[in-house]
């Protein structure tokens, strides 16, 4: 005699993936008249291991901070994914303006006057928090990029914007 056949039961695990994406946009305004000149950079960035980390030591429930600084960098090498650091850091500020700037979106800003910034051909921009100070390579880099060469002289005022969306990929 055999036994009866077990009925098999499946189990449906839906795994919740989120994305991250960014984009990031430099624009160079006449200092005086407030006119927009140009956009000098219209890029995706790389939210970097360190970053990606972080997120998850606050889903863990580990005290961490968030974004709070971004910074300028002229070195040669490129971003990648292990990147802890921006490549020859010149120049650091905190955020002019960070607005949660829809359900799954955090848009942050920074505006260099004409004063501020100059001397430098700036390759590279990062975003840092998480013990982020004033302190060039303080914190942790969340994300970075890199770029053509952008001279900054007192001739230009510059925005970066940084938009972000945190997205579920459907999986």
């Amino acid at each position: 005699m055999t036994a009866p056949k077990r009925a098999r039961v499946r189990r449906t695990v839906h795994t919740v993936r989120p994305r991250l994406r960014h984009n990031f946009f430099l624009d160079a305004y006449d200092p005086v008249s407030g006119a927009h000149l140009r956009r000098l950079v219209e890029e995706h960035n790389l939210f970097v291991d360190s970053g990606l980390g972080t997120l998850r030591d606050f889903l863990y429930g580990d005290p961490v901070t968030g974004l709070t600084h971004f910074a300028l960098g002229d070195g040669p090498a490129p971003v990648a994914p292990g990147s802890t650091d921006l490549d020859g850091e010149k120049y650091r500020d905190v955020f002019t303006q960070k607005t949660k700037s829809g359900p799954k979106q955090l848009t942050v800003k920074t505006h260099l006057t004409s004063t501020m910034g100059n001397g430098n051909t700036y390759t590279h921009a990062g975003l840092f928090g998480n013990g982020a100070t004033a302190t060039l390579g303080s914190g942790t880099l969340f994300a970075a990029l890199g770029f053509s060469p952008q001279p900054k002289t007192t001739a230009e005022a510059w925005t970066f914007t940084w938009v972000i969306d945190v997205l579920d990929d459907g999986l």
